[in-house]
């Protein structure tokens, strides 16, 4: 038999109180005493329990896939072809490099050792 909302939900809290869950995500603790009762969670409970548990929210509420992060970023990498990768990393870089050439030059640029794109000696 398949787990439901509320089982995979008990899962994840473990043997954390009510309270603990509350400290851990921020909400209410009397909202989330009625979540581990079995009330529908809402949305924004599930992703930030989700967030701050490591756990996949396609599997809580779904039931389908990893259950936790951890897991599907492993899967996600493992489907990546080694090229894809490399190009990815190259553009990124890339990225970088000009966001740093452009701070360089604004720190420059406020310091006064540039000056219409010619540097100038401090």
């Amino acid at each position: 038999m398949a787990l439901t909302l509320h089982d995979r939900l008990c899962l994840i809290v473990g043997r954390r109180s009510s309270r603990d869950v509350s400290e851990l995500t921020g909400w209410n603790e009397a909202s989330v005493r009625r979540y581990l009762k079995g009330n529908a969670p809402p949305a924004a409970f599930v992703a930030e329990l989700c967030r701050v548990t490591g756990t996949s929210p396609q599997w809580l509420v779904s039931g389908t896939g990893a259950m936790s992060m951890d897991e599907v970023r492993a899967s996600a990498m493992n489907n990546v072809e080694l090229a894809e990768l490399v190009v990815s990393l190259c553009s990124r870089i890339e990225e970088l490099r000009q966001r740093i050439e452009h701070v360089e030059t604004e720190r420059m640029l406020s310091q006064g050792t540039v000056s219409d794109g010619v540097a100038r000696k401090a």
